[in-house]
């Protein structure tokens, strides 16, 4: 709750995607990752269980040390990126976007595995480890993070404006 007083902490708590025509709004990775380590005795595992030439299986597991709650998530990651140019890449397949454009799915660099992987696990231990930590206090922690943006812009709206217009 006293990082969720802090404007800066604040602005970083939820997320929001488009989903469907519709905003999707939620506790964020950054947000998670601060109420994993604030809640104590959380012990977050990643293992590779499984890896070939084309997927990679990591196994995501959070568990509370005090009570020994524990939740897991296997994710699989594919060893390709789309890329809206072949050149000089291992192209696998392509195909048309949305927008009906040609988009090459390549084999990804050691690089791009690495960011895929990181972003994936980061998803599975936000969502597994919030699991752990009762809904009311991250109900209450979202709240305050919302009173805290509204209220430093009560305060100086002239700031809240140019923020915007940025």
């Amino acid at each position: 709750l006293t990082f969720c007083k802090k404007p800066s902490f604040a602005e970083k708590v939820e997320y929001s995607k488009p989903v469907g025509g519709q905003a999707i709004i939620g506790p964020s990775i950054r947000f998670a990752e601060l109420a994993i380590r604030e809640w104590g005795n959380v012990m977050v595992d990643t293992t590779t269980i499984y890896e070939d030439a084309r997927i990679r299986r990591v196994r995501v597991s959070t568990t509370d040390m005090q009570t020994n709650a524990s939740f897991s998530k296997e994710i699989s990651i594919n060893k390709t990126v789309e890329r809206r140019n072949g050149k000089g890449r291992d192209v696998i397949r392509q195909r048309k976007n949305t927008y009906g454009q040609t988009v090459y799915v390549v084999a990804a660099t050691d690089d791009e595995l690495m960011t895929k992987e990181a972003a994936l696990v980061s998803k599975a231990i936000r969502n597994e480890g919030l699991r752990l930590i009762p809904g009311d206090v991250i109900e209450e922690a979202i709240n305050t993070a919302r009173a805290t943006l509204q209220n430093r812009d009560a305060e100086d709206p002239d700031a809240a404006r140019r923020r915007l217009l940025d």
